[in-house]
Formats: C-alpha cells, sequence, structure tokens
C-alpha cells in the first residue's frame, strides 16, 4: 500500500495458501496501485470458493456504490489463465476494452449497481441531470451499454423523484418566454 512500491507480478506457482492465504492477501491488495499480476495456481492453492470470493469482492465489492469505487483497479491477472469465471470477468474488462481505471470505475458502477439510488443527489435539483446523462454517454462509448436502457433507467428514476420540480422548471421557462414575447411586441 505504500506509494513507492513498484511491485508489477507476485508469483505464487505451487504454493498451498488456502482460503486464509487467499483472504489475507486480497486484504493486503485493497490500497494496491501497482500491483498487475498475481500468478498462482489454481490446481495447488486449495483456494475453495470462500478464498476465491475474497478476491471477487477485491476486484469488485458489490455492498455499495462508494465501495465498488473503492475497489482494486488495477490488477489485471489473479491464477493463471484458471480463474474462477466470477473473478474473471472484472480481470478481463481491463484486459478486453484497454481503458483507463476512471473508466473501470464507471462500468464497475454500473455492472453492480443496476438501480441506482438517486435521493442522494436531489439537493443538486436538476443542475446534476447534465452530468448523470454525460455519465452514461462515456460508459456508452467506451463499452457500448446502450441496449441496457440502464441510461435512461436512472435518468427516468432521478426525474421521477422530484416531479414538480420538474414540472414547475419547464411551466416557469415557458411563462418566462412568452412574457419576452409579449413585451417585445407592445
Amino acid at each position: 500500500q505504500s506509494e513507492s512500491c513498484a511491485l508489477k507480478e507476485f508469483w505464487l506457482h505451487n504454493m498451498s495458501i488456502g482460503d486464509d492465504g487467499a483472504s489475507a492477501l486480497a486484504d493486503g491488495l485493497v490500497g494496491n496501485k501497482s500491483l498487475e499480476e498475481l500468478r498462482l495456481s489454481c490446481d495447488t492453492s486449495g483456494i475453495t470458493d470462500v478464498g476465491w470470493s475474497a478476491f471477487s469482492k477485491l476486484l469488485c465489492d458489490t455492498s455499495s456504490v462508494n465501495n465498488t469505487y473503492l475497489s482494486n483497479h488495477t490488477l489485471e491477472l489473479i491464477g493463471n489463465n484458471d480463474t474462477p469465471t466470477d473473478i474473471a470477468k472484472y480481470l478481463q474488462l481491463k484486459q478486453v476494452y484497454s481503458v483507463s481505471q476512471v473508466e473501470m470505475v464507471k462500468v464497475k458502477v454500473i455492472m453492480s449497481h443496476p438501480h441506482l439510488n438517486m435521493e442522494p443527489f436531489f439537493p443538486w435539483r436538476l443542475k446534476f441531470l447534465p452530468l448523470v446523462v454525460a455519465y452514461f454517454d462515456a460508459v456508452k462509448s467506451i463499452f457500448g451499454l446502450s441496449e441496457t436502457g440502464q441510461d435512461l433507467s436512472i435518468v427516468y428514476q432521478f426525474v421521477r423523484g422530484m416531479p414538480l420540480f420538474v414540472v414547475r422548471s419547464y411551466a416557469g421557462e415557458n411563462v418566462h418566454r412568452k412574457r419576452k414575447r409579449d413585451e417585445r411586441e407592445a
């Protein structure tokens, strides 16, 4: 977790670390900023589903949006090309799309939280709506997520949460424009 750490690869072949070792490694890699490959033999490591779930949580903690944001986005390989599929899907995102860590965070959030709670953003009112739309445009351009319709779903949730404000704003804009037109005609 040191900022000066430059370790890129860590090889643990033919070492039986078991579930406890896997959990300890996963806990130690939470703040990882440099390690890209953790090589170990899935056959001889002694890791069961319990140990692999620690790595899965390390790569994408789905307990909250914030925890997903704080997950490890640096690792590109865990295992030795025989990694369980639930872990491999997170590792392959970066390899397949060649994206930055910032873009990886966006995609993990979208994948893990299909129904984002927009309520915390309501105090920003409609000022936040362009940011939501821009966020999804960036994700769509990278990963082609438009077929899921999730971007429209979240915008809908946002607008649905404050319908009176949206209606008042729209009506207020129309009244304001009409008054300007009436003043010019007079």
